[in-house]
């Protein structure tokens, strides 16, 4: 699963479309032109920005958002517009302009197109195409010093023709700083102190997760088929097993349907619009009591469960499961120290509820707004206005982060006065 971030460059295929995936850009949801806003479909999606010869806004799914790369130089050939698309991607790119950009030359083709239906003032006005131009040089030299100087401490982007990009975790600029340092060599087993819905039977270790998926399994009543996704892609669970799950099958009890005279279903409306990619994770945890990876031997394999862990926790709590809540939490605990990319992805998806409605987001903020406390002088030092900007967007975040500080300077300044 891609995680990315606003001013993150991506590849954009629709599931109906015939064309190659497309060069975009992810955006802030206060970029969507009215229009754009007021028809947001429902569920998980991301605003981007397509980059065409007439730029386009559209709200993509994770299914539809691909890691950003250089395509088949064959394919300029039979695409008209694809090759002129990557070269203004990296024309920002090496002019150092990022998402401001691409919000002010949306302004200009809005206001280009304003300006075309109404010929009469057009007309009246010699010096406006002058001044449109010239406005347009002028901010793309402004943004150019504003955001080069803003990212001085990160490295500089890849020249044309771009290397693909490893999957990262909300990076803080389109290249990174490799920030993780640390890395654990696995996973423990989920504590035995937990909850009796986390507990896994010992007996279950001859089920594999393989089993759960495709709906391979011939009918049986003693299994319950999930249909996921908006292509419906079967999952078959044991009913045996998922019922151990006491905080997903007390809860959603109500959706089993009987299929035929062999299955069960359940008829759960929020299955439609997860992602099958990321209700694997649930599979697998349903049948083994872990998830993903389970060792942690270099800085990819790191990116990597941690965009398991982000997945995971959004399909695990739309679904209400508790105990893969409580999993997560114990496997960023040993992944920890998190970089700042990883610290502030989790938060954003974390920090979508608000308070604190389980014991299990109360340790989970906790554990976040800990850490941030600790290390923000440091991820100031090192990201700047990129850090701030995002950290400020959360503002729950925000408050827990300055207030845990502010005890930390009042014990720091006491322990001074009493020590000498």
């Amino acid at each position: 699963m891609l995680v990315l971030s606003p001013g993150d460059y991506l590849l954009y295929q629709p599931a109906d479309s015939n064309l190659p995936p497309w060069p975009a850009v992810v955006c802030t949801d206060d970029l969507a032109p009215n229009k754009i806003a007021s028809a947001r479909p429902h569920g998980y999606f991301t605003l981007i920005l397509v980059i065409k010869e007439r730029l386009e806004f559209r709200y993509a799914s994770t299914g539809e958002m691909k890691t950003y790369d250089y395509p088949n130089p064959d394919e300029f050939a039979r695409t008209r517009g694809l090759g002129t698309a990557y070269d203004r991607v990296h024309e920002a790119m090496d002019s150092g302009m990022g998402l401001c950009y691409w919000r002010n030359t949306t302004e200009d083709q809005r206001a280009e197109e304003a300006s075309s239906d109404s010929s009469s003032t057009l007309s009246s006005d010699g010096d406006s195409g002058f001044d449109k131009s010239q406005l347009r040089l002028a901010r793309k030299l402004s943004l150019a010093g504003q955001e080069t100087s803003a990212r001085s401490a990160l490295r500089t982007p890849p020249t044309s023709p771009p290397q693909p990009r490893k999957r990262q975790i909300l990076p803080l600029s389109r290249s990174c700083v490799n920030d993780l340092p640390d890395i654990r060599n696995h996973f423990p087993p989920a504590s035995s102190s937990t909850s009796g819905a986390n507990a896994v039977n010992a007996n279950r270790g001859s089920v594999r997760a393989e089993d759960a998926l495709e709906g391979e399994i011939s009918d049986s009543r003693e299994f319950v088929e999930f249909l996921v996704g908006p292509e419906k892609e079967s999952f078959m669970i044991p009913k045996k097993e998922m019922d151990l799950r006491t905080s997903f099958s007390d809860r959603h009890h109500g959706y089993l349907r009987a299929k035929g005279k062999k299955t069960w279903t359940i008829d759960m409306p929020c299955l439609e619009s997860i992602y099958p990619e990321d209700f694997r994770y649930i599979a697998d945890f349903m049948l083994t009591g872990e998830f993903g990876h389970r060792r942690v031997e270099d800085d990819e394999q790191r990116a990597i469960a941690m965009a398991e862990c982000v997945a995971a926790w959004e399909v695990g709590e739309r679904l209400g499961m508790v105990d893969i809540l409580d999993r997560i939490v114990g496997k960023m605990e040993h992944m920890m120290p998190w970089s700042t990319e990883e610290v502030l992805a989790f938060a954003i998806v974390v920090y979508r509820t608000e308070e604190a409605p389980l014991s299990v987001y109360e340790t989970m903020k906790a554990m976040l707004t800990d850490f941030i406390a600790d290390n923000f002088y440091d991820f100031v030092k090192v990201h700047g206005e990129n850090f701030t900007d995002r950290f400020q967007r959360i503002p729950e975040l925000e408050e827990e982060v300055y207030r845990k500080m502010s005890e930390r300077a009042k014990q720091k300044r006491e322990a001074e006065m009493e020590y000498g």
